[in-house]
């Protein structure tokens, strides 16, 4: 018969991508990806961001005395997530849909806790625009460590100057997708 496979973004080079069972064979492929077509859309290796994000952490906030927040949606961002936390020897704060999504998806759940007076690492939608968040919380943020890891940090024009942007994407860029 005839086999179409159609994907939603991704990180993989075309190597790791064509020993996915489910695509060797197949007859057409339909690939959506976000920062496909704009050559703006450079990205370094996960590895190297990370590695830049720690040191900042380790610059900044080493012994994790003020919280560190890193905002996050609520899929994405699982490796860079883990990878801080077993760094630091610390768990994770997140609001409840994403440890759940994560260990669907077979990550290891005992990184997360659901104690919202952690000290630490904290994962969170929004950290640039504190609107609407209670005063006890909004303190919180204030004083602490926020990083904002996306793909979107190349145009982003309009920057909040108490934010760490980071280029930084779970998604495949312009120029590793003219590879293929």
């Amino acid at each position: 018969g005839h086999k179409e496979v159609f994907t939603g973004d991704f990180r993989f080079s075309e190597d790791e991508f064509r020993e996915i069972e489910l695509v060797k064979d197949a007859d057409k492929m339909w690939l959506d990806f976000t920062y496909g077509k704009d050559p703006r859309f450079d990205f370094p290796s996960r590895k190297e961001v990370t590695s830049q994000i720690i040191s900042l952490i380790l610059n900044e906030n080493s012994t994790l005395e003020k919280p560190i927040w890193i905002s996050a949606y609520n899929v994405g961002r699982e490796i860079l997530l883990r990878t801080i936390c077993k760094a630091f020897r610390t768990k994770i704060w997140a609001p409840s849909p994403k440890p759940k999504i994560y260990h669907e998806i077979g990550g290891d759940y005992d990184i997360f806790t659901s104690d919202e007076s952690f000290i630490g690492v904290h994962h969170r939608l929004a950290i640039e625009n504190l609107k609407g968040i209670d005063k006890e919380l909004l303190n919180l943020i204030e004083d602490s460590l926020r990083i904002l890891p996306t793909g979107w940090a190349t145009i982003q024009q309009k920057r909040v100057s108490d934010v760490y942007y980071f280029n930084y994407s779970d998604h495949n860029d312009f120029y590793s997708l003219q590879k293929w």
